[in-house]
């Protein structure tokens, strides 16, 4: 391979990762955007239904199938996730999931 391919091979990885970091970048973007109106949607006593709470517990771990067999490992590692003090969380989605835990907690007696 000639230097001028191999020079171009490089930089062609370079772009492509750019893009997904860009792609991921927007996503995550997206993804927040909908969990913040979710939250604005549930009103400030925040009220919610089981399978709500189920639904967005989903979106918000990244493990979808444990989610039905574990929930509560399921809601620690979404918590550790998108804690505010982490790098990368974010405060009205945990709050989001925080909703989500209480409305759970009722269904799952031993969650403390």
């Amino acid at each position: 391979m000639c230097k001028q391919a191999a020079y171009r091979e490089r930089h062609g990885e370079r772009i492509a990762a750019a893009r997904r970091a860009a792609y991921a970048a927007e996503r995550r973007r997206v993804r927040l955007a909908w969990f913040h109106e979710q939250y604005e949607q549930i009103g400030p006593r925040r009220i919610m239904k089981l399978e709500t709470a189920e639904y967005l517990l989903w979106e918000l771990s990244d493990r979808d199938d444990e989610v039905w067999s574990d929930p509560r490992r399921v809601y620690r590692r979404a918590a550790r996730r998108w804690h505010p003090d982490v790098a990368d969380g974010d405060e009205i989605t945990f709050k989001l999931l925080e909703a989500c835990r209480q409305v759970l907690k009722d269904k799952h007696p031993d969650w403390r």
